[in-house]
């Protein structure tokens, strides 16, 4: 009796180390493949068949932020929202590429949880980290409210400082356009 419980611990310790064995140390080539499967059922729309695949890439230190990551672009893509922005940040904790889970989050409240306040609010929050990036100042800009043509006007003109050509040549055009309306009113007398 004492052998066969022994045998039968020693079986399933064997088992259970087995079943560990395989998710947390993939080979290289089956770290590959599952990224080349996972992305590539990603790309094909397949978003819960890519996230499961994902899930076991989290098991994996140097692609947690990579899986957590894609598993948030996956959610939103299936309209997890409050999922996509937990895994978005946990990308972020684990040192994913701020700028783009970033970029992504501002998407997410904008265009999925049509909340322009909350993305407004993220360009803010990004500026802050990137103060030398001209798109964001543009970006800025797009989402001021129309009330806002000082911010509006400002962030324009801090983007073409920065190299932005459109915001420089938009932020000019805006004042040519402003000059010749009012020369046009003081002729008629309106002004």
């Amino acid at each position: 009796m004492k052998k066969t419980l022994l045998i039968f611990i020693l079986l399933t310790a064997f088992s259970n180390l087995k079943a560990q064995y395989h998710l947390l140390y993939f080979s290289d080539d089956s770290i590959s493949k599952l990224k080349f499967d996972a992305d590539h059922l990603q790309m094909q729309q397949k978003h819960e068949e890519s996230s499961k695949i994902y899930r076991n890439l989290l098991t994996i230190d140097s692609l947690k932020a990579y899986a957590n990551y894609n598993i948030g672009v996956n959610c939103y893509n299936l309209n997890k929202t409050d999922s996509s922005i937990l895994f978005l940040r946990r990308s972020l904790e684990f040192g994913y590429d701020s700028l783009e889970v970033f970029n992504t989050l501002v998407y997410v409240y904008k265009r999925i949880m049509k909340d322009d306040r909350k993305a407004y609010d993220l360009i803010c929050e990004m500026i802050n980290y990137w103060p030398n990036d001209a798109k964001l100042y543009r970006k800025r800009a797009s989402y001021r409210d129309y009330a806002d043509t000082e911010g509006y006007l400002n962030d324009l003109k801090k983007a073409g400082e920065l190299g932005d050509a459109d915001a420089k040549r938009t932020y000019e055009t805006f004042y040519r356009d402003k000059a010749i309306l009012e020369k046009n009113l003081k002729a008629k007398g309106l002004k």
